[in-house]
């Protein structure tokens, strides 16, 4: 399909297009005992689901209601308007806070995928609608003036859709709940959009099947063989810069990629891949190294023992993993392109102590941010030694990703998008 042909098709009501506010829902629904009988079987469905994925994927299944079960239509009736100043009071002070850390709180709402834009802006993701059942971007500027807001997109997850820009065109990978189909079946639809980067209008979409989820992530930014790539949990996918087009990079086979970074200074992804089984003790994942020009298997590293990737991020010429036995969680470095010699991974050392949560891991500049419920860290990208630290209360905001634009470094919390005032240490950081 050609993209003036997508964008067409984009323009009027499809399985990508769902009834906005100016197309009311079809009244030709099942009699509501139906709709109750089906509800409740996709309800068991979606628990099966949830089973297989956090116990063996680590991909997190956001549970979002079905279009036919709720009235709202409207973004700006369900999601906090950007220019609307938050309510005042204790609880709204101390979402602002980061202990240890200055923040300035710039956009409040519910985020997930945020990315840097051109001149220092900010482009993210927002949850919008009861129970956060759509999905908009917003693209903002360094000072928190919001300069583009994008149409809504129904029933896609926030956690397993995501955004990447590369060379003025900015995509959006969203996955929408889909039960429909074998119970073997990925449980996410998947459609790659591409928006025009100044006023966020869809110029085009392309479905892309089913998937555990949609992570757009580009490599080698800045240079003539920049890629978008796209990894849906059987494949990963190469985006032809400016279209919609993609071509298969790799396959997984019977086994599923579940987490994704992209090196920005070389045509690198990495991928941790894990087979699922039915036993208790399920093997180890490995990490590949891939070539995101030519699809192929640079190196690979495999994990010993039952070991698990709780997140990826690329530092400077290494590749740092959180990797998990189950019981706690250490930040390993891995060479690159070499990640290992043969035999088994057990990857190099950081100054992060092992810990008992799940941590995040961001490449930012220079430094590598770690992020769990209680923690934020900057480790040095290119040895992984601890350069500050904070350590948050129950007051504080949980951060969830860290994100450098221009000469601004930006924390996405629980309660929104603000500047974080980067310590000394790790100031290359804010580069």
């Amino acid at each position: 399909m050609d993209e003036q042909e997508s964008a067409a098709r984009a323009a009027r009501p499809g399985p990508d297009r769902p009834p906005g506010p100016d197309r009311p829902p079809r009244s030709d629904r099942p009699p509501r005992s139906d709709r109750h009988n089906r509800h409740s079987l996709k309800v068991l469905a979606v628990l099966a689901v949830c089973a297989v994925i956090t116990g063996g994927t680590g991909l997190t299944a956001m549970l979002v209601r079905s279009t036919r079960h709720t009235g709202v239509r409207s973004v700006a009736a369900s999601c906090v308007a950007p220019e609307a100043a938050p309510a005042l009071g204790s609880a709204a002070v101390g979402s602002r806070r980061l202990d240890g850390l200055g923040f300035n709180l710039l956009e409040s709402g519910t985020f997930g995928s945020v990315v840097p834009g051109p001149r220092s802006t900010l482009y993210a993701l927002q949850a919008c609608g009861t129970e956060e059942t759509e999905l908009r971007v917003l693209h903002l500027s360094a000072n928190g003036d919001v300069l583009a807001v994008s149409s809504s997109f129904e029933r896609a997850a926030l956690l397993t859709s995501s955004l990447a820009i590369d060379d003025g065109s900015l995509y959006l990978g969203a996955a929408r709940l889909d039960l429909s189909g074998s119970p073997a079946d990925a449980p996410y639809a998947l459609t790659l959009y591409r928006l025009s980067a100044p006023g966020l209008e869809v110029l085009g979409s392309r479905s892309l099947g089913r998937g555990f989820g949609l992570s757009l992530l580009a490599s080698d930014q800045g240079h003539a063989g920049s890629t978008v790539v796209a990894s849906t949990g059987h494949m990963l996918l190469a985006v032809r810069s400016g279209t919609l087009t993609v071509t298969t990079l790799a396959g997984f086979g019977q086994s599923i990629a579940q987490h994704v970074s992209a090196d920005t200074d070389a045509p690198y992804a990495a991928v941790s891949v894990f087979e699922p089984g039915s036993s208790r003790v399920s093997p180890g994942a490995t990490v590949e190294l891939i070539d995101t020009a030519t699809g192929r298997v640079v190196s690979l590293a495999r994990l010993a023992g039952a070991l698990q990737v709780d997140s990826l991020a690329f530092g400077a010429g290494v590749l740092f993993a959180a990797v998990s036995d189950g019981m706690s969680t250490e930040v390993k470095r891995f060479g690159v392109p070499a990640l290992v010699s043969p035999g088994w991974a057990t990857g190099r050392t950081t100054g992060i102590p092992a810990t008992l949560e799940t941590m995040s891991l961001d490449g930012v500049a220079g430094v590598v941010w770690a992020t769990d419920q209680t923690a934020l860290v900057c480790l040095d990208a290119s040895t992984g030694r601890v350069l500050s630290s904070a350590t948050s209360s129950s007051s504080s905001a949980a951060v969830s990703g860290v994100v450098a634009s221009g000469s601004g470094t930006y924390a996405v919390t629980s309660s929104g998008i603000g500047v974080l005032d980067v310590p000394a240490a790790c100031g290359d950081g804010a580069a």
